[in-house]
């Protein structure tokens, strides 16, 4: 199966039709996998995300059981969206 690009999802990278459905609800949990997918990347990557900072909110349900909320991804998403590659992108701190 192809990874899932973000630009799939209306809600996530097209506001001018936020009718259209989305896989998921804004409060679902997803796992790292498909976590990862939707953002088209490794689930290493989140994985040093974690470990580094930088990457989206995430869920410790328990122990080793990390989940991460739909609505957090797609707000990690749209505060990374770039208008040209001239632009310096900015990481908004964390909280």
């Amino acid at each position: 199966m192809a990874p899932i690009h973000p630009c799939t999802y209306p809600n996530v990278t097209n506001m001018e039709n936020p009718m259209k459905p989305t896989p998921y609800s804004d409060e679902q949990l997803l796992t790292e996998t498909d976590a990862a997918k939707l953002l088209s990347i490794s689930p290493r990557t989140l994985r040093n995300w974690r470990v580094l900072g930088g990457g989206p909110h995430y869920v410790k349900v328990s122990g080793r059981c990390v989940r991460y909320c739909y609505a957090d991804l797609t707000t990690f998403i749209r505060q990374r969206r770039q208008s040209s590659t001239s632009t310096q992108a900015t990481e908004p701190p964390l909280s």
